[in-house]
């Protein structure tokens, strides 16, 4: 028992002095180092229209001439990311393993005319991604060759093209968002439904004050109804902003209008043709 423990200290003391052993065990595989440039991977999470937050994760790798044997970084480097006015600057250290180098860095990016979405769903919002890399050389920095991939430009429900319009030194990505064609579909047909339901109702009031009978109270059940209705079916579209944008102009807001003016027609016949008696 004590020769077994003697021998996972005498192990864990071995590690402790030479703690790049285990990044090379721990380097990683099967990736493809590119010869002469950096390598940045833009992984994009998630959208908020609400206040026009884009959120990505990215990944640096390193070039191959950068990288010792035991994939620690062999000068110091600096990545920059131009659009980041809080934290623009990360050191990258020689002498650092490639598991620290091969960062999580986590972006927010923010669009151009956040939080306007009054035009949903045919909005447009425009964001762009500036990053550079730089050796640093005594007080000199003399940028180093990027390039990179873009593997994950996606967010669920929407549409995202970009504009590459970068530079042997500058990864410079335009990018457009918009809301994908499921959207827009699903919007315009829960739209013109809360339309016509609306113009519907009305025409059913209409045709009880002509016919001179009493209401049922069933029809004032169901215009009533509606009429709180209307809102929740109209915030069931997907990624709907607060009301008053464009969109509920020709949908909830006239909607809304017929099935008040019903409403009033139906209770005020129920009261006049004795339907409280």
């Amino acid at each position: 028992m004590f020769i077994k423990m003697f021998k996972l200290f005498s192990l864990f003391v071995i590690l402790a002095f030479n703690i790049n052993s285990v990044y090379v065990f721990a380097a990683p595989l099967n990736l493809i180092f590119d010869e002469s440039k950096m390598v940045i991977n833009i992984n994009l999470l998630k959208y908020d229209p609400r206040t026009g937050i884009v959120s990505s994760e990215l990944s640096l790798l390193p070039s191959k001439h950068l990288l010792a044997k035991n994939y620690s970084i062999n000068r110091n480097m600096e990545f920059i990311d131009y659009t980041n006015v809080n934290t623009p600057f990360h050191k990258i250290d020689a002498g650092e393993p490639f598991i620290i180098t091969d960062f999580d860095y986590f972006d927010d990016f923010i669009v151009n005319d956040s939080g306007n979405e009054f035009t949903y769903p045919f909005d447009t919002h425009y964001f762009q991604i500036n990053y550079g890399v730089y050796e640093k050389i005594d007080n000199d920095y003399t940028s180093y060759p990027l390039s990179y991939t873009c593997t994950g430009c996606g967010v669920a429900g929407y549409d995202i093209k970009f504009n590459d319009k970068s530079i042997v030194n500058k990864v410079i990505l335009d990018f457009y968002i918009k809301n994908n064609m499921s959207t827009k579909i699903i919007a315009i047909v829960i739209n013109s439904a809360l339309l016509v339901m609306g113009v519907l109702v009305l025409i059913m009031g209409i045709r009880i004050l002509k016919d001179h009978k009493i209401p049922e109270m069933s029809a004032l059940g169901f215009a009533g109804g509606l009429l709180f209705a209307f809102p929740a079916i109209r915030n069931a579209m997907p990624g709907i902003p607060p009301i008053g944008i464009l969109i509920d102009y020709f949908g909830i807001f006239p909607g809304e209008l017929c099935v008040t003016i019903s409403l009033c027609i139906l209770a005020t016949c129920w009261l006049r043709r004795g339907g409280h008696s």
